[in-house]
């Protein structure tokens, strides 16, 4: 699954911001980069992976420079019959 956004700052683009990703549970799943940095259009892209299942991860976005969370996202995780 692939994760995608754009960092505003004061309603404008961030190029060059550090995003991390965390996880509730990191034993289920992970991100790849864990870390990434937004382009000239304040994009950034990573791919959510599956390790283990079933559960439920909470993913969680934030920037580099700061603690609080920028975005997150509850993931239920199932096995493949």
């Amino acid at each position: 699954m692939f994760f995608s956004d754009q960092v505003l700052v004061n309603g404008s683009p961030a190029a060059g911001v550090v995003v991390s990703f965390s996880f509730s549970n990191p034993s289920l799943a992970f991100m790849v980069p864990l870390a990434t940095i937004t382009n000239a259009s304040g994009n950034f892209t990573a791919v959510f992976l599956a390790a283990n299942g079933p559960g439920t991860v909470i993913v969680a976005a934030s920037l580099l420079d700061s603690p609080r969370t920028m975005a997150s996202v509850t993931i239920t995780i199932v096995n493949c019959p």
